[in-house]
């Protein structure tokens, strides 16, 4: 299975490839044989990228899920791309998904545990600190309490 992927890498995206940070890469488990699915966010803000390991046992549980997840992975395999880590740690991303997620060149590479999300820079910066500020007003949602 993936590895645990935690943490941020700004970055940019040339000639429509994304540098996966080696921090990253090296957390792939075998079993993903180097391979990625890479498709839009649910909320069209940010790309998703799962190892291909991650995302077979992901479809598996969401294809046989309740209607609601039955949904999300259909909405995942509408822009859902096959491809293979470059050795160099690259990732071709198709035009299309970048341009409906609003990515154009400069970005945040983050870590979510078992997957990865790519997000322009700006918007990522901004949805941080918006979320941040709501956590922050909102005392019962700490956790360490």
């Amino acid at each position: 299975m993936a590895g645990n992927f935690i943490g941020l890498c700004d970055n940019a995206v040339g000639n429509n490839r994304i540098t996966i940070p080696a921090r990253f890469k090296k957390d792939f488990a075998p079993s993903a044989k180097d391979t990625v699915v890479i498709t839009l966010g649910q909320d069209d803000d940010y790309l998703v990228i799962f190892p291909l390991d991650y995302w077979d046992e992901l479809s598996k549980k969401f294809s046989s899920g309740n209607e609601n997840q039955r949904r999300a992975l259909k909405s995942y395999l509408n822009y859902a791309d096959l491809q293979k880590l470059e050795p160099n740690g690259r990732i071709r991303v198709k035009s299309d998904i970048m341009k409906l997620a609003g990515i154009e060149r400069d970005i945040t590479i983050k870590g979510e545990g078992g997957y990865i999300t790519v997000w322009d820079y700006s918007k990522f910066h901004s949805f941080r600190d918006n979320t941040r500020e709501a956590v922050k007003n909102n005392k019962e949602t700490d956790l360490f309490l």
